[in-house]
């Protein structure tokens, strides 16, 4: 067994004497390949003998067999040769011909969790370097990958992480060690490596690639009381990556919008991440609202398509969560207080900030529109910001319904009943008027046609309501009621019409 490896040894050292003289880049790949083939097939077949190395003994042998390569790539720098990437390209290969050996046997018993991550994190590290040298985002991206896949095998495999005792710690660590290295390298290994766009991909989602595994080795070693602080922590770091691009690129290099713009997203998508995590109920909305406008408010000063769409998708899904949502339904019990209840600012606060995202995106979406989007905007009208505007007006709406619901309730649990009550149906109706005409008046007062057409809506929405519904059980001063609050509602509706909408008309056919 050990004889083996000594041959294997001797054997690697000629191929490397002959890559050194030789300058033939095919010989080098294999002279770099070879020995990590040699040493995986080894382990795999004797790595149970008695006559086996130590397990520190062993990937020793393996590390430095990998880093006996990076001489060459240094040497041929110096010397200028014509085959200039051809020594580093060997040392690549070497590195991560050995780390994908390693994750690939991540389930023998030779590994502790020491000698594996150390092993990792180190044959990462030498593909990094030879990453460097050759300014291959794609060498940097396979290092990267090859880490976080050897460490997460390693978390989820060999029976958990229970089964590795204190092994938790060393994982967290080589983890967090792992991120801040893939994150920050970039920045300081220079602008030929940093240059490359898939070297930014891989910084940027080294994060969100690490946390699936950083998440259950917290949760092993401090529970999940507190489990916001991990994406939160990575989405601070991805933040100070942000703020390293920023301050590494000079203004007006698309490397540094492709920095800003990408780590951004990601430290935005650790904080959408991070409220679900630690949050409940009508938190996780409120959340992701007033972060989908920060988003938007970002796009504003930063112009990136895809800031905007992760800015709509957390609206989108902030209005499916108040419009469509039942379990909204056991949030809480009754208030028994009408309007000032955990309803009110559980759907004005997102209406809220569903105003402001379209104000925001109204001026703006039009003139920055990619080239993929130039065939949505064929009218020149802002379709995000009408989408925000329109999500909101059935926000507020739902809100008026279930605040009423809520009312009337008399402090029971909040549900849509379909029981008659006269009061209650009533009120609702008179509500659905009242919004109607307030669009009415906003879109008289905005120029806007499209709020009149919603007024519209509503208010024959709400006279259906009272003909079909109310006035088949409302008795005595309640029939009364509903159809003169119905006549004065019509009357001042086509009075705000007379006045505004269609003397315009007129003053405008005139001009013509």
């Amino acid at each position: 067994g050990r004889g083996t490896i000594v041959a294997w040894l001797a054997l690697t050292a000629l191929w490397l004497r002959q890559a050194a003289i030789v300058p033939l880049p095919r010989l080098r790949l294999a002279a770099a390949a070879l020995p990590a083939i040699a040493f995986t097939v080894y382990l795999a077949v004797r790595g149970n003998d008695a006559a086996m190395p130590p397990p520190a003994l062993f990937l020793a042998l393996v590390v430095i067999v990998a880093a006996a390569f990076q001489p060459l790539g240094l040497a041929a720098r110096r010397e200028r040769a014509a085959t200039l990437d051809a020594p580093d390209a060997a040392a690549a290969l070497a590195a991560l011909a050995s780390a994908l050996g390693i994750v690939l046997l991540v389930d023998h018993p030779i590994w502790s969790a020491g000698y594996f991550l150390a092993t990792t994190l180190v044959l990462g590290l030498l593909a990094i370097l030879a990453a460097t040298r050759l300014g291959a985002g794609v060498v940097y991206l396979g290092a990267a990958a090859l880490m976080v896949l050897g460490q997460t095998a390693w978390t989820f495999g060999r029976g958990g992480l229970e089964s590795a005792g204190s092994a938790a710690v060393a994982v967290l660590c080589g983890g967090l060690a792992s991120v801040v290295l893939v994150s920050f390298w970039p920045f300081v290994a220079g602008r030929r490596l940093a240059a490359d766009r898939w070297t930014s991909y891989t910084a940027a989602l080294a994060a969100p690639a690490w946390f699936p595994l950083l998440r259950r080795v917290y949760e092993h070693l401090f529970g999940d009381g507190l489990i916001a602080i991990l994406p939160l922590a990575l989405g601070a770091l991805s933040l100070a990556a942000a703020l390293s691009a920023r301050r590494f690129w000079p203004r007006g290099r698309p490397e540094r919008e492709r920095g800003l713009v990408w780590f951004l997203a990601v430290a935005l998508g650790f904080v959408s991440l991070a409220i679900p995590l630690q949050l409940a109920k009508e938190w996780i909305t409120i959340g992701w609202a007033l972060q989908g406008l920060a988003v938007m408010a970002l796009w504003r000063r930063l112009d990136h398509p895809g800031l905007r769409l992760f800015g709509l998708a957390l609206l989108a899904a902030v209005t499916v969560r108040l419009v469509a949502n039942p379990a909204l339904f056991g949030y809480h019990p009754g208030s028994g207080r009408p309007i000032f209840n955990w309803l009110a600012y559980t759907y004005l606060v997102p209406a809220a900030a569903l105003l402001w995202s379209a104000r925001i995106q109204e001026p703006l979406e039009v003139a920055r529109r990619s080239p993929w989007e130039a065939g949505l905007y064929g009218g020149r009208r802002p379709l995000g910001a009408a989408a925000c505007g329109m999500a909101a007006i059935l926000v507020v709406f739902v809100w008026l319904n279930l605040t009423i619901v809520d009312a009337f309730a008399g402090g029971s649990a909040l549900s849509l009943s379909l029981e008659r009550l006269p009061a209650r149906d009533l009120t609702l109706s008179l509500a659905w008027i009242l919004y109607a005409v307030l669009l009415l008046a906003l879109g008289m007062a905005r120029r806007s046609v499209a709020l009149r057409w919603i007024s519209l809506a509503f208010l024959v929405l709400a006279i259906g309501k009272v003909f079909l519904y109310d006035l088949g059980e409302l008795r005595e001063l309640y029939r009364v009621g509903s159809l003169v609050g119905l006549a004065l509602s019509l009357l001042l509706v086509s009075l705000a019409y007379q006045r505004f909408v269609f003397r315009e008309r007129d003053g405008a056919a005139e001009d013509a």
